[in-house]
């Protein structure tokens, strides 16, 4: 795992995730369409999936 390094206010950590080519236009078109930077939509996406399944 990288050392996490701070971007803004919270500290980050960078990785690499590959993923179906269309899923990822869709993702750009919806991020350019909510005038979002896409990594904002998958930390939101990933939060509530996280939190509504706590284990």
């Amino acid at each position: 795992m990288q050392e996490a390094f701070h971007d803004g206010e919270e500290p980050t950590t960078m990785f690499t995730l590959r993923m179906n080519s269309d899923l990822h236009r869709r993702l750009k078109l919806r991020a350019v369409t909510e005038g979002r930077p896409m990594k904002e939509i998958l930390e939101d996406l990933l939060r509530t999936y996280l939190d509504e399944n706590k284990s």
